[in-house]
């Protein structure tokens, strides 16, 4: 039932050519990303560029290439095509595990330049946004070294979730 509210959100986007950014939370197994994905496929056949990331993907490219080192560069590539598709969709949203400042900030300024553009952006997570947002604070990292840092990165967890509510515009989807 929860699912077909957020099948009959998309539906309606598509009908109205009126995209807009979304954050759908649920169980493993729910659905979730079957359904964005067929709403992918229906938005490349209007002729809409997508960009459909797993995150935990995105930060194994991210750990994986030096931003100064690398003369692929497929850092700055995957970044790139984040901020110009015309539709961007982050699977896993709370599944990865990374380096908190390095991670955070690239994907805030991923967000935030999309926001700016005005081109939208569909989160898929297991988690709640206030769920999201404890479990990014209250990770175990042993690469935060004293209590200033922490706050620090705790600030910037605030900064980024209060990032996506802008984005979402309280178009949240629990099924």
């Amino acid at each position: 039932k929860k699912r077909n509210l957020l099948v009959k959100e998309l539906n309606s986007q598509l009908k109205q050519q009126n995209l807009h950014s979304l954050y759908v939370a649920g169980e493993n197994g729910s659905g979730k990303t079957y359904v964005l994905r067929l709403f992918a496929n229906s938005l490349i056949s209007c002729n809409k560029t997508i960009c459909f990331v797993n995150i935990i993907n995105l930060f194994n490219t991210f750990s994986k290439y030096n931003i100064f080192n690398n003369t692929d560069n497929l850092f700055m590539d995957q970044i790139h095509k984040m901020l110009n598709c015309d539709v961007l969709i982050i699977d896993n949203l709370g599944l990865e595990r990374f380096n908190p400042y390095f991670h955070i900030n690239n994907l805030y300024y991923v967000i935030n330049q999309r926001l700016i553009n005005q081109k939208p952006i569909y989160f898929i997570s297991n988690f709640a946004l206030k769920k999201l947002k404890l479990k990014y604070i209250n990770i175990d990292n042993k690469s935060i070294p004293n209590s200033l840092e922490i706050q620090h990165y705790n600030m910037l967890v605030n900064k980024f979730v209060d990032l996506i509510e802008d984005c979402i515009n309280q178009k949240h989807f629990i099924i």
